[in-house]
């Protein structure tokens, strides 16, 4: 098994076992896919590969609704018209944009409206838009799911053809991976994508999907932390105009004190901050390499040509990041000149010209620099958020308030970001920008080792380091790229609509000015939304990691998030088209392969951030068991979460401490359908090796089992010798269910009749051992005070007889930590621990890693079961086969639902220990 498959699963990976054609396929697209990743020789080579099949796409797609043009224009451009409307109010207050802080103003004014009126969104009004944007994809685009698969069966008969036929010129090396592809290329053609499910795409379902989503974002705390971020960006700004102000100019224009001259930034040059978002990528889209593509696509911070003023004004220079060369843009004869008097933006038609319809260079040379302030303000905000609410994240956020909120002063002071300041006063290139990618990125390896696990060993503690450093790799690439992203397309949109000229191509070279080609973060966003609105209406049944024997559909799916990438594409280049005025059908099939491949690499992240917790706020109960077939009778809904501020349970640790759960409800890993339980609302809390597990609610010890070896995930060989210890059995051979049952009657045993490792385990026809009913060490605690509000009303009112009582299971316990913790409170024979009561707070075991289990923590799901009078303890059995929702009362979110837990998050316990 490759490390990459094991490092995307942080569980056993039970597959060599029994390896299915399905499993195979998985195993071999991750090895094909770590190699194209770790050699870029490779991507390259298949670069022209895919790129010629997309166009080739792109041209059958523009064929196809090449008729039908006008009208999706008009569709599009109906789509559109809030938004132009909105930005078309902006332009007209361009002319108020005097100052940074003016800028702010605006830019406070127009997100906050914007945040409004996303709040106020009905689901009758979502209704009215998701069915406009049905009809133009169904119907003058024709991009139903199933015209999408087609259109993706074309594509790998297109690239496999082109694959096979080009490997004989290739060397070994090569070739074999061109082969390795096709050949998996040939059975997502013929199998994979005809083993998608249909999805519900009725416009009607997809606005209840989003008015749930927008319901459970809290957008009204997004709004507060919205109008904080701007007061802190406006501070920043407004104090170092002041400080550069007593001293001289303020670094955006004349200042109130001393000469009327602008104060020249610290590097001599002057920086372009509009330009340089125009020519960023501009050299590089038109000559580089697909591995520098692809990490412009996915690398957090990956570097940029920049655009300077040369210190004199007589040059305008852009100062190239892959070889360091400055290439001049425009040479001022004249003398002193301004970036946006060069021929490049004075507007007309030309090779490489830019117009300026709507707004001047001016204001969006203020709107880019106080929008980059912004950003940095705003990812400052988001870190300090994120330590300040949490009790241990502090490691990696601490750091990385303290790097951004550097950058976000360098905007005024420097008046560039930091690392083209730096690189340009060093002299070093735009090239050593390179350097700077990683200082993020070392921060957040280095804050991974905060809190992790010292008690047990090495493989435990660099597992449960991974777990940690996936909480704050996501944290820190989610604030980067949210805020960062709503940079771009701001930009991007302001810099459609300001295109001028001829709607359609002038001939060869095409001479209409380059807005047009500035769509990319439009199309973008188009493909992220496409393919996460798809993964929103995946199935709950079908939520699993990729690697799972009894989901097949997984492949299916992250396949089909390609095709939802030339959806999204295509309506984001729709959308560019009508924001622009304009139509370049050569546009759309190299937006449609940026669409696919931005889908596709993106699939599994955009997978596990929406499916993730996913329980459709604690309704859901699965419908299907774990090898997919239906329950009979149906499993009902549950009624969903209860508050938080009546819940009797606290969370199983000491008051004060803070631990991580790395896995919570509808989790990726194993909190899902595919198991013998369904493990849907369950909570993984990271106990060190032998930490205290505090009972969560009171109540009575009604089974338990902890006989298993520590640090294990035990074959059945194993189970039955704990069991045989358990009992005190020294017989020849296996027992019997005869020979158990009177053991268990034994005083020699340590079970009792009834208890787990006598009744529930398994045998065959012929009453010999086959599978245990367990493999963990465990303790089950039946709630005696029954809250009907949290036990009994969470059930469908058909259920609520059959279980009126919840019992909570907590696993992967230390072996013997359970006989060790009650004779410490001096019940010294394991027998009459059943039947103990238990307060809130008591300690019950400690916390191993036995079981399936990536590293040591707690397990803990709660079960509906009998009444306390009807079956006494031992209960092993008569329990649901399915868990309940069930919330904690002291966890608290700045966002979203108090009293769920949440995945990689620390959260504080308010349990007091007893006893």
């Amino acid at each position: 098994m490759s490390l990459g498959a094991a490092l995307l699963m942080p569980q056993r990976l039970d597959r060599l076992d029994a390896m299915r054609g399905d499993q195979a396929f998985g195993d071999d697209l991750v090895a094909l896919l770590q190699q194209l990743l770790t050699n870029p020789r490779y991507a390259q080579a298949l670069a022209p590969v895919l790129g010629g099949a997309f166009t080739r796409a792109g041209e059958r797609l523009a064929a196809r609704m090449q008729a039908r043009l006008p009208e999706a224009l008009s569709q599009a451009s109906a789509l559109m018209a809030p938004l132009t409307d909105t930005l078309q109010e902006l332009a007209a207050r361009a002319g108020e944009v005097e100052t940074p802080l003016d800028g702010l103003a605006l830019i406070e004014g127009m997100l906050d409206a914007t945040l409004a009126a996303v709040q106020g969104l009905s689901e009758a009004s979502l209704r009215r838009w998701t069915r406009a944007v049905h009809a133009l994809l169904t119907g003058p685009l024709g991009l139903s799911q199933e015209a999408l698969q087609a259109q993706l069966r074309l594509i790998c008969a297109d690239v496999r053809a082109e694959l096979l036929r080009g490997s004989a010129a290739l060397a070994a090396d090569q070739a074999a991976v061109h082969q390795a592809l096709a050949a998996v290329l040939g059975r997502v053609e013929t199998e994979v994508l005809e083993g998608v499910p249909a999805l519900d795409w009725q416009p009607d379902r997809v606005a209840q999907e989003l008015h749930r989503t927008l319901r459970a974002a809290g957008l009204q705390k997004v709004r507060a932390q919205l109008a904080c971020i701007v007061e802190k960006a406006k501070a920043t700004l407004g104090a170092t105009e002041a400080l550069a102000g007593v001293a001289g100019a303020g670094p955006f224009g004349p200042g109130s004190v001393g000469a009327a001259q602008p104060n020249p930034p610290l590097s001599g040059d002057r920086y372009c901050w509009y330009a340089s978002w125009l020519y960023a990528s501009k050299r590089r889209l038109a000559g580089d390499d697909f591995s520098i593509w692809l990490a412009d696509k996915i690398l957090p911070g990956y570097p940029y040509d920049r655009v300077w003023l040369s210190a004199d004004g007589t040059q305008l220079m852009l100062r190239r990041v892959g070889d360091g060369n400055d290439e001049v843009l425009h040479t001022f004869a004249e003398g002193a000149g301004q970036w946006h008097q060069a021929p490049q933006f004075a507007g007309g038609l030309g090779p490489e010209v830019y117009s300026f319809g709507v707004v001047g260079p001016q204001f969006l040379e203020v709107w880019t620099q106080v929008f980059a302030a912004l950003v940095e303000a705003g990812k400052t905000a988001g870190h300090i958020t994120a330590f300040a609410t949490s009790p241990r994240e502090k490691g990696a956020n601490v750091p990385l308030t303290f790097w951004n909120f550097i950058k976000l002063l360098t905007v005024p002071t420097g008046k560039a970001p930091l690392q083209a300041l730096l690189t340009n006063l060093s002299g070093w290139g735009v090239g050593s920008e390179y350097l700077y990618i990683w200082v993020p990125w070392l921060i957040v390896l280095l804050g991974g080792l905060e809190g992790k696990h010292t008690e047990t060993n090495g493989v435990n503690i660099f597992a449960q380091y991974a777990t940690l450093l996936g909480g704050d790799a996501l944290s820190a690439y989610n604030i980067h790229s949210l805020i960062s992203g709503a940079h771009g397309l701001l930009l991007s949109l302001w810099t459609l609509l300001n295109q001028t000229g001829p709607a359609g191509a002038t001939g060869d070279p095409d001479t209409r000015p380059d807005n047009r080609e500035h769509g990319g973060p439009v199309v973008s966003l188009g493909a992220v939304l496409a393919n996460m609105l798809m993964i929103k209406l995946v199935p709950r049944e079908d939520y699993a990691h990729p690697f799972h024997p009894d989901n097949p559909a997984f492949y299916g799916y992250w396949f089909l998030g390609a095709g939802m990438g030339i959806a999204g594409a295509t309506l984001g280049t729709l959308a560019t088209w009508a924001l622009s005025r304009t139509y370049d059908a050569g546009q759309l099939g190299e937006n449609i392969g940026a669409g696919a491949l931005v889908g596709f690499i993106g699939f599994l992240l955009q997978w596990y951030t929406t499916k993730e917790g996913d329980t459709a706020d604690g309704t859901y109960n699965p419908k299907k068991d774990p090898e997919g077939n239906a329950y009979s009778p149906a499993r009902l809904d549950f009624t969903g979460y209860p508050a938080a501020d009546t819940s009797p349970y606290k969370l199983p640790y000491a008051k004060g401490t803070a631990l991580f759960v790395g896995q919570a409800n509808q989790g990726m890993f194993s909190h899902m359908r595919f198991n013998w339980v369904p493990q849907v609302y369950a909570y993984d809390f990271a106990h060190d090796f032998g930490d205290e597990v505090l009972a969560s609610r009171a109540g009575t010890v009604v089974d338990y089992f902890d006989w298993l070896p520590d640090d294990t995930d035990p074959a059945d060989a194993q189970i039955w010798d704990a069991i045989k210890t358990a009992l005190g059995w020294a017989g020849p051979g296996e027992p019997t269910q005869a020979d158990v049952n009177t053991a268990a009657a034994t005083p020699a045993s340590g079970l009792i009749p009834g208890q787990t490792g006598v009744a529930n385990i398994g045998y065959d026809t012929g009453g010999n051992f086959d599978q245990a009913y367990f493999n963990w060490n465990f303790i089950v605690v039946r709630h005696d005070t029954v809250v009907a509000a949290h036990d009994t009303d969470i059930l469908d009112p058909s259920l609520r007889a059959t279980f009126p009582c919840t019992y909570a299971v907590y696993g992967h316990g230390k072996r013997g930590s359970v006989r060790e913790v009650f004779a410490a409170k001096g019940v010294t024979d394991p027998r009459d621990i059943i039947g103990q009561t238990v307060q809130q707070g008591e300690v019950l075991m400690h916390a191993g890693d036995v079981g399936t289990s990536f590293h040591n923590h707690l397990h803990m799901h709660v079960l509906g079961g009998p009444a306390p009078a009807a079956v006494p303890p031992p209960v092993s059995s008569g329990l649901s086969r399915f868990t309940l929702p069930f919330v904690f009362r002291e966890a608290t979110h700045v966002l979203g639902r108090d009293g769920v837990l949440r995945y990689l998050t620390w959260y504080t316990s308010d349990n007091q220990r007893v006893g």
